[in-house]
């Protein structure tokens, strides 16, 4: 979630997938599975059985176990799950103290921002955005959760910003806390997150600056190093969104996007905001970082349910981006054109974020396009997940949505696609409950893909008829390629 937002509250173009699935596509859905399922809440958490947010990790040194994470009930409580056969069955528990309804600090309200890490040995790690009171004055901030059963069981967490200052009392405030386990120790465990400058004003509660900061644990989270200063941004601009991968080097690559200050009132009001998106390395394990790189300029925006009455804005405010553990790695971002075209823009890097190529179009459909999710094989073939708006009928009192997926190989000038799930309705999906900022929707802003041994998974949101307990439901989809007739 930008934080200070919510603080209120085809082929004929340069070889982008053409609009309809590709019959003679290079992989298929070899399995399908409900990734959320009945957890046992407190009353507190309001029992709405509204799930959303899904993220998803692999193991080194696992082929078959998977963690999982998403929030529920309003963004009240995350939940954490687990499969050790590949994503064909999930098992699904609160994380404890992550908010105030499942036992955690008063303070911690509701939930933004999930992000994820998989370590070796079924250890996982969780980067908890919340935010609410600290009495009378508005609070945020982030704590990083740890796993020792592939996302089963889950410690109280610790804030990795404890070396910060406050400027004013109530603080520290900081959000996207984006993590990094070890592939080799399952105790180390990296951190960055926008840490925030912050005056409470009853009216905006604006922060006055942010920062890009940095810290890493070496017992299994319990404890961090002092924070060390990854970017400032000029006077003018804020740090939003943050991310954090690891090259097959030790490299970290810090990914973090900017935007003007002005510019917050035109996302307040649900205009596009054009942002900034950017990439710092760090070779000595987080202690000293590079001078930021441009890695490409997303968009913060959304569509209004174009039938009127009984929705909200879908949007996509996020960028995404990965490593293939080598040297690659992607951003990716959605964007709405003038002439009804939606397209996914991606910058691609082969040597692990010290250069990047300039954006180009690698998904390009007449409908609205929201929340791409990109993964990078071992081999270097990219993913794409997305949703969008091509089968919807208009005035037909239903928001209709499909989820897809597209590969390219190492070029990326040539993308096929297949069609994952839906039809199903957003408008049935909405709810009131949800953060604002994150839509003021039923599926939020973040779904996830990540490759697997033969190909790719991916955990994504679902409204009805599609979800069969509550108004949403987080699916998840086996990837593989058509020649692949066994799976383990």
């Amino acid at each position: 979630m930008a934080l200070a937002i919510a603080f209120v509250a085809a082929n004929a173009l340069g070889g982008a997938a053409a609009a309809e699935a590709d019959a003679g596509a290079r992989y298929k859905t070899a399995y399908k599975s409900t990734l959320s399922g009945p957890v046992d809440l407190p009353d507190a958490c309001d029992g709405r059985q509204a799930e959303l947010f899904p993220q998803l990790v692999t193991h080194p040194g696992s082929r078959r176990n998977l963690t999982a994470l998403y929030f529920q009930d309003g963004q009240q409580a995350a939940i954490g799950a687990s499969s050790r056969n590949s994503g064909r069955r999930w098992t699904s528990t609160p994380v404890t103290s992550a908010t105030a309804c499942v036992g955690g600090p008063p303070e911690r309200e509701q939930l933004v921002n999930p992000l994820l890490a998989g370590g070796p040995g079924g250890v996982a790690y969780y980067g908890n955005s919340w935010y609410g009171k600290r009495g009378s004055l508005f609070a945020y901030d982030v704590t990083v959760h740890r796993s020792t059963t592939s996302g089963s069981g889950w410690t109280a967490g610790a804030a990795p910003n404890m070396g910060t200052n406050p400027v004013v009392p109530g603080g520290p405030y900081a959000q996207n806390v984006g993590v990094v386990a070890d592939p080799a120790d399952a105790q180390v465990v990296h951190a960055v997150w926008a840490q925030f400058d912050q005056v409470p004003n009853p009216d905006t509660y604006v922060p006055v600056a942010t920062g890009l900061k940095a810290s890493t644990s070496e017992d299994g989270g319990q404890t961090f190093s002092a924070p060390v200063t990854v970017s400032e941004p000029p006077a003018d601009r804020y740090i939003i969104n943050a991310r954090l991968h690891q090259a097959a080097n030790g490299a970290l690559l810090a990914f973090y996007d900017t935007v003007e200050k002005p510019k917050l009132a035109d996302a307040l009001l649900g205009n596009p905001v054009q942002l900034e998106a950017f990439s710092s390395r760090s070779e000595d394990g987080g202690q000293s970082w590079s001078e930021p790189v441009h890695a490409g300029n997303p968009i913060q925006f959304g569509f209004t349910d174009p039938d009127g009455d009984g929705g909200g804005t879908y949007g996509s405010a996020k960028f995404d981006s990965t490593t293939n553990g080598k040297h690659r790695a992607a951003v990716a971002w959605a964007t709405p054109k003038e002439d009804g075209m939606s397209t996914i823009e991606l910058t691609r890097s082969t040597d692990a974020g010290i250069t990047w190529s300039p954006p180009s179009t690698a998904i390009s459909v007449p409908a609205h396009l929201i929340q791409p999710a990109v993964a990078i094989g071992r081999r270097g073939r990219t993913g794409l997940f997305w949703y969008d708006t091509r089968n919807d009928e208009a005035n037909d009192g239903e928001l209709t949505a499909d989820a897809w997926f597209a590969s390219s190989n190492r070029s990326g000038r040539r993308w096929q696609t297949r069609h994952l799930a839906g039809p199903f309705d957003l408008r049935a999906s909405f709810d009131p409950g949800v953060a604002a900022y994150d839509g003021g929707q039923g599926i939020g802003v973040y779904q996830d893909l990540v490759a697997m041994p033969r190909g790719f998974g991916a955990a994504y949101t679902v409204g009805p008829p599609l979800a069969k307990d509550g108004v949403t439901d987080v699916a998840f989809t086996r990837i593989v390629g058509k020649r692949h007739r066994r799976l383990r």
